[in-house]
């Protein structure tokens, strides 16, 4: 980063020469700080597929049967399951499901992704500033993500 700066303010380079260069620098370290997360992502899906099944077999079962007892009226003989301490009201069997639905196939998001780039990009902005006004830069930037 500092060298393409010192070829910016120094040696009349252009930022138009450099653009490629710095596009695969911040492509490629991403990848390489992204890689080892990536990594987990089949256990993760197998984890994910696995415990939907059985996530959702148990509220499955358990739904049944709240509404057997208490909507059918029927006397149930065994029925353990609706007198679990941690499984509690219909609405908590729900919401283990959809914990378990929530979950992600990799542990990246947009802010570990945001914890990455921006470190990378802020020596570049100060580089680029050198050529463009950092005022007329950070506008080009937010019309472009907006």
């Amino acid at each position: 980063m500092a060298s393409w700066t010192h070829e910016l303010h120094h040696h009349g380079q252009t930022l138009r020469a450099l653009h490629m260069p710095f596009l695969a620098f911040i492509a490629g370290t991403t990848l390489v700080m992204v890689a080892p997360l990536l990594a987990f992502a089949p256990r993760l899906i197998a984890f994910r597929r696995q415990a939907l099944r059985d996530y959702g077999a148990l509220v499955g079962v358990h739904g049944r049967l709240v509404r057997q007892r208490w909507i059918l009226g029927e006397r149930l003989a065994d029925a353990e399951i609706l007198e679990a301490p941690e499984l509690g009201p219909i609405a908590d069997t729900a919401a283990i499901y959809d914990a378990v639905r929530a979950t992600r196939a990799t542990p990246v998001n947009l802010l570990a992704l945001l914890k990455i780039l921006v470190p990378l990009l802020i020596p570049a902005l100060i580089g680029i500033s050198t050529q463009i006004p950092l005022r007329q830069l950070l506008l080009k930037i937010g019309h472009a993500l907006l």
